[in-house]
């Protein structure tokens, strides 16, 4: 399934809750290997989902990731056992929207604040680790 809720400050047409279901019945019908959700499924379109919202691994803590992991599985458990239950899966949607927005405005608010200090320098010594393939959240 391919849930491509748009990042805070990106351009793109909003999706609506009502087009998730038939977005992944598409999906599924098209898809050579999948032909009805499961947890492998639905464990990949998770990952796809935080990957999509913070590839880079700035933004998103571990605890937060592992929140949207449980609230999106919840979601897909109770739309699962329930087709009118679909707004589970929205609503974990949201709730990992409003966590990333939040992540962002406190690194701003803490990026703005920290190198505004005339009293801050850079530490030459300091090393970054710019691949997030090899770093965790």
């Amino acid at each position: 399934m391919a849930l491509a809720f748009v990042p805070a400050g990106a351009s793109a047409a909003t999706l609506s809750c009502a087009a998730v279901e038939k977005i992944e019945q598409v999906f599924l019908n098209q898809h050579i290997r999948y032909s009805e959700m499961n947890d492998v499924v639905q464990a990949q379109t998770v990952d796809q989902y935080v990957k999509h919202l913070d590839g880079a691994k700035l933004y998103l803590l571990k605890d937060d990731v592992a929140a949207i992991k449980a609230g999106m599985k919840a979601g897909f458990t109770a739309a699962a056992a329930d087709k009118d239950k679909k707004t589970a899966v929205c609503d974990a949607l949201a709730s990992a929207q409003k966590t990333f927005v939040d992540r962002l405005q406190a690194r701003a608010s803490f990026a703005k604040k920290t190198l505004g200090a005339k009293s801050w320098k850079f530490d030459p010594k300091t090393e970054l680790l710019l691949d997030p393939d090899s770093r965790d959240y």
